[in-house]
């Protein structure tokens, strides 16, 4: 297994900063997405083999939402990640993701529209 990856989306903020603290303590590297990546796999932007840059630079209007997508979490650091979450009272962060073989070459407008839509869907 590959280092384990997490993508934030819209967490430059007092909460991003506790997410990072986690993902440090836990051995989880963190990378920031601005906008302008949001046409680029998910799974390049994690680092994940095969899957190459679109070359593409995103200039549209970004989306709002907090997001945040993990890569390469054994089920064991996802359970443990997801306690700590709760443990060290961050607030929650609705949209969240793990990278699938379905969806590591959507690129962030994809997923977050995906993630958006089950949101709604189960009405939380």
């Amino acid at each position: 297994m590959e280092q384990p990856v997490i993508l934030l989306y819209n967490l430059e903020s007092a909460k991003g900063k506790k997410i990072e603290k986690l993902c440090n303590r836990l051995n989880i590297t963190v990378k920031h997405v601005i906008s302008s990546q949001y046409k680029e796999p998910i799974g390049y932007l994690t680092g994940l083999p095969g899957i190459t840059s679109k070359g593409e630079i995103f200039a549209g209007e970004p989306f709002l939402d907090e997001m945040l997508v993990m890569s390469e979490f054994s089920e064991t650091l996802l359970n443990t990640f997801l306690k700590e979450f709760k443990v060290q009272h961050i607030d929650p962060v609705y949209l969240k993701a793990i990278i699938t073989s379905q969806n590591k070459t959507w690129d962030s407008l994809e997923l977050n529209k995906e993630l958006t839509r089950e949101r709604k869907a189960f009405g939380n």
